[in-house]
């Protein structure tokens, strides 16, 4: 941007402006208050002597006047001459320093910030796409959107529970699995080795699946993928936090998968071309309507997650966030 077209720049200019005209007009009062003075004292001496010297006063003083009011006209047509930023001459700056124009230009430099951000922010994601990595499984080392899953579907969860009821957990692992390696896994395979693994996961059947299993090694090494925790609470109920937000869209950003462990529930925060530059899109497992998904800002996120129930959990609250990419 021009700096001598930016608002900034040309409210200085403004001020500058009034203070001129200021001196200009205090210059001009003065003189003619010391004239007055001078003819009023001719008046009362009635001297010819006196009379002739104000004669003289005054022709000094009009000339003084006129060179006082010609000065920063005659400077600006030099300026105007001698000075050029492209096609704007230094009188057209001056011009444009006036409150009705300096406000419609920072109303163009807002809209021109917005526009800016979000051209960035496009570019960041076309990068990320540019930058996908074949990792030998069909997936990629960063992703610019998550492979969706849901867990409204038939089946059984470890006999005795369902996935559609209990695997929220699973199913947000099989996003990071269908976007990092493998976009062919469903949510019954990632079901089933939970089950026929639960003792080395440490999961007892019917207690939903437990933190530790969302960076357990041999869980993230047998899919393939890469994960760690952002953040945990240890299963601690927190109230959301901003520094942690940051922290969890910054992984985002960076084109991470993120699983959110919020009360009661586990969804999905990653990136979407649709999203402004501070949201995610939030993919969850089981929305309870079609608000529960889209673009949020990471809070928004967290409360939509939480909010499980219209009469409880109406604050964004959660326990841990844990990232993953392709190995």
């Amino acid at each position: 941007m021009n700096i001598y077209n930016s608002s900034n720049f040309l409210f200085l200019l403004y001020i500058l402006k009034i203070i001129i005209t200021l001196i200009l007009l205090g210059s001009s009062v003065l003189l003619i208050i010391s004239l007055m003075i001078k003819c009023a004292r001719a008046i009362v001496i009635n001297s010819e002597s006196d009379t002739s010297k104000l004669s003289k006063e005054i022709y000094r003083r009009l000339i003084a006047a006129v060179i006082l009011f010609l000065i920063p006209g005659f400077v600006n047509m030099v300026l105007d001459l001698v000075v050029t930023d492209g096609n704007e001459t230094l009188t057209r700056i001056f011009a444009n320093a006036n409150m009705d124009y300096i406000k419609e230009r920072r109303e163009e430099e807002k809209l021109e910030k917005q526009v800016k951000k979000e051209q960035q922010h496009q570019e960041a994601v076309q990068k990320l796409e540019d930058e996908k990595q074949n990792n030998g499984t069909g997936g990629t080392k960063y992703a610019s959107k998550i492979e969706y899953r849901t867990q409204y579907i038939d089946g059984n969860f470890c006999g005795s529970y369902t996935i559609r009821d209990l695997a929220c957990g699973p199913t947000s692992l099989t996003m990071m699995v269908a976007t990092f390696a493998n976009p062919n896994i469903q949510v019954s395979d990632m079901t089933d080795y939970i089950c026929n693994n639960r003792s080395i996961l440490n999961y007892t059947i019917g207690s939903g699946i437990g933190e530790w299993v969302l960076d357990n090694k041999t869980l993230l090494d047998h899919f393939n993928i890469s994960g760690e925790r952002i953040f945990t609470t240890n299963g601690t109920l927190v109230d959301y936090d901003d520094n942690r937000g940051q922290e969890v869209l910054k992984a985002v950003q960076e084109g991470y998968g993120v699983i959110l462990h919020v009360e009661g529930h586990y969804v999905v925060v990653g990136q979407n071309s649709s999203c402004k530059q501070n949201e995610v899109y939030l993919y969850d497992p089981a929305p309870l309507n079609e608000s529960k998904l889209g673009c949020a800002t990471i809070e928004e996120a967290v409360r939509k997650a939480s909010n499980r129930d219209s009469s409880v959990h109406k604050n964004a609250k959660w326990k841990g966030a844990y990232k993953y990419t392709a190995k």
